[in-house]
């Protein structure tokens, strides 16, 4: 039993780059229904986020150097 006022831990945080695309909505899924918490990478920050709340989406842009 949890000690009181002890605080739980967040969830692992998961990195996807493509979390909306084809393959990545799967793995996304899958992570999301083990509890994890999920950041997408992606070139395209204002597209449809599918997962709602549930995904934080972070631009990444390879023309940055």
């Amino acid at each position: 039993m949890p000690e009181e006022g002890a605080t739980k831990e967040p969830p692992e945080l998961n990195v996807v780059t493509g979390a909306f695309g084809y393959t990545g909505k799967y793995i996304t899924r899958r992570l999301l229904s083990m509890g994890g918490r999920v950041r997408t990478l992606t070139g395209h920050p204002h597209r449809h986020n599918p997962f709602g709340d549930q995904v934080s989406v972070a631009p990444f842009n390879f023309d940055n150097q």
